[in-house]
């Protein structure tokens, strides 16, 4: 015997399923629409706030902004430092009574070093076979072994 399955009972069933599925997904489109309007809305009203914010910072200027938002702190001015007494609050380097003899570079001005040039060389006597000063000069010296 041949039995044949009607196609009308088979198909209302498939297509209760498409459209179950097609329900489905409208439904979720619809909260993700929603969820996503929510944030629209939220940022609109942060974006209106930061609008009013630099509007009255604008027109107001920071007095405004100090009562409005306590937590803000004001910047301090940097403190004074000297850095040939190493002490803080007294006076800057460049004012400092205790300048030493340099330049803004770090070197010693050129007066200073050529004074130091011109001087003469030590007395001293020196061995450079020992390498001792002020005992005996290298003639004088009885240590064969050099250093």
């Amino acid at each position: 015997m041949y039995f044949s399955i009607p196609r009308k009972s088979v198909q209302p069933s498939s297509q209760n399923d498409k459209l179950a599925r097609l329900i489905e997904e409208k439904n979720g489109a619809e909260s993700q629409v929603a969820f996503l309007n929510s944030i629209i809305v939220d940022l609109h009203e942060k974006n209106r706030e930061l609008e009013e914010r630099v509007r009255n910072m604008l027109v107001l200027g920071d007095t405004v902004n100090r009562h409005m938002n306590p937590a803000v702190v004001s910047l301090r001015p940097p403190r004074r430092w000297c850095d040939n007494c190493l002490v803080f609050d007294s006076h800057e380097t460049e004012d400092c009574p205790n300048k030493p003899n340099h330049i803004s570079n770090g070197f010693k001005s050129r007066r200073k070093l050529s004074a130091l040039i011109d001087q003469k060389p030590s007395t001293r006597i020196y061995c450079d076979t020992c390498g001792v000063f002020d005992k005996h000069t290298t003639e004088d010296c009885t240590d064969t072994q050099t250093f």
